[in-house]
């Protein structure tokens, strides 16, 4: 169905968390999901606009396979502050038909170099803010030489959708 909110519930050990397959304009709000397959996935199926406008907000999803999974015609969704922490993937988008997501101020933690993956046209960071990459930060190789909290250089974004996240933050973000 669409316009549900699902919130508050912790959910472990499964194949999937939660799963929106063809289904539009939900809020994914303070969930906690750990050692499953995939943490949360949205899934449009094929080339139309019927997974669209759902947002994910200040879940924590750690020791997943992958913490969040776009797949499909997902497209014009919000992820925002939500901390992906120890997942073998923390955002995978493997085949990202129309994307146009908008993935901003979440903490990535615990991860390596290749936490997120992204094959469609999604966008990593709103007009002024990206996301916490602790990997980055605590590679040596994020500059911020104005002390503004973003990193100098951005992010790339795993992956041939040609993505990076262009306003890193040096902090994680309060969730």
């Amino acid at each position: 169905g669409n316009y549900n909110t699902l919130s508050h519930n912790v959910l472990s050990h499964g194949s999937f968390g939660i799963q929106v397959h063809f289904s539009s304009n939900n809020t994914l709000e303070e969930n906690t999901i750990a050692d499953t397959g995939t943490g949360i996935e949205l899934n449009g199926g094929g080339q139309s606009l019927n997974t669209h406008g759902n947002v994910l907000i200040k879940n924590a999803l750690h020791d997943n396979k992958y913490g969040i999974k776009i797949d499909g015609a997902a497209s014009f969704s919000t992820i925002q502050l939500n901390t992906l922490k120890n997942n073998e993937r923390d955002v995978y988008a493997p085949v990202s038909v129309i994307g146009n997501n908008l993935i901003s101020r979440n903490n990535f933690i615990a991860n390596t170099e290749k936490n997120a993956i992204d094959n469609g046209f999604d966008h990593w960071n709103s007009s002024s803010v990206g996301n916490y990459w602790e990997f980055y930060v605590q590679s040596g190789f994020c500059y911020d030489n104005d002390n503004n909290t973003i990193c100098d250089d951005p992010w790339g974004i795993w992956g041939n959708g040609m993505n990076f996240d262009y306003f890193p933050s040096t902090v994680p973000f309060v969730t």
